[in-house]
Protein backbone atom coordinates (compact mmCIF):
# COMPACT_ATOMS: atom_id res chain seq x y z
CA UNK A 1 0.00 0.00 0.00
CA UNK A 2 3.08 2.43 0.91
CA UNK A 3 4.50 1.69 -2.69
CA UNK A 4 1.44 2.37 -4.47
CA UNK A 5 1.01 5.74 -2.15
CA UNK A 6 4.60 6.63 -2.61
CA UNK A 7 4.60 5.88 -6.68
CA UNK A 8 1.07 7.44 -7.13
CA UNK A 9 2.40 10.95 -5.74
CA UNK A 10 5.58 10.22 -7.71
CA UNK A 11 3.72 10.70 -10.70
CA UNK A 12 1.69 13.33 -9.92
CA UNK A 13 4.79 15.51 -8.87
CA UNK A 14 6.88 14.64 -12.21
CA UNK A 15 3.73 15.09 -14.61
CA UNK A 16 3.77 18.93 -15.04
CA UNK A 17 7.87 18.22 -15.69
CA UNK A 18 7.03 15.53 -18.50
CA UNK A 19 3.68 16.99 -20.14
CA UNK A 20 5.53 20.29 -21.42
CA UNK A 21 5.92 19.58 -25.12
CA UNK A 22 9.89 20.35 -25.76
CA UNK A 23 10.70 23.35 -28.31
CA UNK A 24 10.40 23.18 -31.60
CA UNK A 25 12.15 25.59 -34.43
CA UNK A 26 8.98 26.66 -36.08
CA UNK A 27 7.10 28.38 -33.18
CA UNK A 28 9.85 28.75 -30.54
CA UNK A 29 13.59 28.92 -31.79
CA UNK A 30 12.93 30.80 -35.03
CA UNK A 31 11.20 33.92 -33.18
CA UNK A 32 14.40 34.58 -31.46
CA UNK A 33 17.01 33.96 -33.92
CA UNK A 34 15.16 36.92 -36.25
CA UNK A 35 15.38 38.98 -33.22
CA UNK A 36 18.50 38.92 -31.77
CA UNK A 37 20.97 36.45 -34.33
CA UNK A 38 19.77 36.95 -37.85
CA UNK A 39 20.92 40.30 -38.52
CA UNK A 40 24.21 39.04 -38.30
CA UNK A 41 24.06 35.09 -38.99
CA UNK A 42 22.70 35.39 -42.81
CA UNK A 43 24.22 36.22 -46.33
CA UNK A 44 25.98 39.80 -46.55
CA UNK A 45 25.04 40.19 -42.60
CA UNK A 46 25.79 42.92 -40.13
CA UNK A 47 29.50 44.03 -40.89
CA UNK A 48 30.25 45.02 -37.40
CA UNK A 49 33.90 46.70 -37.47
CA UNK A 50 34.79 44.32 -39.95
CA UNK A 51 33.38 41.00 -38.01
CA UNK A 52 30.83 38.99 -40.21
CA UNK A 53 29.26 36.17 -38.58
CA UNK A 54 30.75 32.57 -40.08
CA UNK A 55 26.81 31.06 -40.92
CA UNK A 56 23.83 32.02 -41.58
CA UNK A 57 20.69 31.19 -39.67
CA UNK A 58 17.90 32.40 -41.60
CA UNK A 59 16.37 28.53 -42.30
CA UNK A 60 16.05 25.34 -40.30
CA UNK A 61 18.32 23.37 -42.78
CA UNK A 62 20.97 25.96 -41.99
CA UNK A 63 20.70 26.09 -37.76
CA UNK A 64 19.95 22.90 -37.61
CA UNK A 65 23.59 21.52 -37.54
CA UNK A 66 24.66 24.32 -35.12
CA UNK A 67 22.15 23.26 -32.58
CA UNK A 68 24.38 22.36 -29.89
CA UNK A 69 26.71 24.88 -30.69
CA UNK A 70 24.38 27.64 -30.49
CA UNK A 71 22.92 26.12 -26.92
CA UNK A 72 26.21 25.66 -25.69
CA UNK A 73 27.02 29.63 -27.31
CA UNK A 74 24.07 31.39 -25.27
CA UNK A 75 23.95 29.43 -22.10
CA UNK A 76 27.96 30.47 -22.08
CA UNK A 77 26.46 34.27 -22.75
CA UNK A 78 29.27 34.08 -25.62
CA UNK A 79 26.37 34.84 -28.10
CA UNK A 80 25.02 37.12 -28.74
CA UNK A 81 27.84 38.91 -28.56
CA UNK A 82 27.84 41.59 -25.49
CA UNK A 83 30.67 42.28 -23.66
CA UNK A 84 29.17 44.32 -20.85
CA UNK A 85 28.82 42.73 -17.49
CA UNK A 86 26.53 42.88 -14.47
CA UNK A 87 29.89 44.79 -12.70
CA UNK A 88 28.80 47.58 -15.04
CA UNK A 89 25.58 48.74 -13.44
CA UNK A 90 23.92 49.76 -16.56
CA UNK A 91 21.12 49.90 -19.20
CA UNK A 92 22.26 50.27 -22.67
CA UNK A 93 20.84 51.54 -25.71
CA UNK A 94 20.76 48.70 -28.25
CA UNK A 95 22.08 46.02 -25.61
CA UNK A 96 22.55 42.70 -26.99
CA UNK A 97 21.35 39.82 -24.48
CA UNK A 98 19.25 37.26 -24.50
CA UNK A 99 16.59 36.60 -21.19
CA UNK A 100 16.87 33.84 -19.26
CA UNK A 101 13.82 31.92 -21.15
CA UNK A 102 15.09 32.10 -24.21
CA UNK A 103 18.61 30.79 -23.25
CA UNK A 104 16.39 27.75 -22.22
CA UNK A 105 14.26 27.57 -25.12
CA UNK A 106 17.90 27.01 -27.22
CA UNK A 107 19.42 24.47 -24.64
CA UNK A 108 15.85 22.78 -24.58
CA UNK A 109 15.34 22.37 -28.14
CA UNK A 110 19.24 20.48 -28.39
CA UNK A 111 18.59 18.61 -25.96
CA UNK A 112 15.42 17.48 -27.19
CA UNK A 113 16.56 16.39 -30.95
CA UNK A 114 16.21 19.88 -32.12
CA UNK A 115 13.12 19.51 -33.96
CA UNK A 116 11.76 21.35 -36.67
CA UNK A 117 7.57 21.78 -35.97
CA UNK A 118 4.95 22.47 -38.44
CA UNK A 119 6.26 25.09 -41.13
CA UNK A 120 3.34 26.73 -40.98
CA UNK A 121 4.06 27.83 -37.30
CA UNK A 122 6.67 29.74 -38.50
CA UNK A 123 7.01 33.52 -38.56
CA UNK A 124 6.93 35.31 -41.46
CA UNK A 125 10.55 35.78 -42.53
CA UNK A 126 12.96 38.70 -41.80
CA UNK A 127 13.83 41.27 -44.49
CA UNK A 128 17.01 43.27 -44.06
CA UNK A 129 18.83 45.63 -46.19
CA UNK A 130 22.84 45.58 -46.81
CA UNK A 131 23.65 48.63 -44.47
CA UNK A 132 27.52 47.95 -45.66
CA UNK A 133 29.90 48.31 -42.36
CA UNK A 134 28.38 49.58 -38.97
CA UNK A 135 30.65 51.48 -37.02
CA UNK A 136 29.93 54.28 -34.54
CA UNK A 137 26.69 54.79 -35.66
CA UNK A 138 27.98 55.44 -39.44
CA UNK A 139 27.26 53.35 -42.45
CA UNK A 140 29.03 52.54 -45.60
CA UNK A 141 32.46 51.66 -46.72
CA UNK A 142 35.67 53.73 -44.02
CA UNK A 143 37.56 55.91 -45.59
CA UNK A 144 40.42 53.18 -45.34
CA UNK A 145 40.86 49.00 -44.52
CA UNK A 146 43.91 48.34 -43.35
CA UNK A 147 44.76 44.17 -43.56
CA UNK A 148 47.52 42.47 -41.54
Amino acid sequence: MRFSVFFLLAMIVAAPAYSAEPPLFERDVLPILQENCQSCHRAAGANLSGMIAPMSFMTYQEVRPWSKAIAKAVANHDMPPWHATKATHGIFKNERTLSDEEIATFVDWAKSGARRGNPSDAPAAKTFENLGWQLAGKLGEPDLILQM
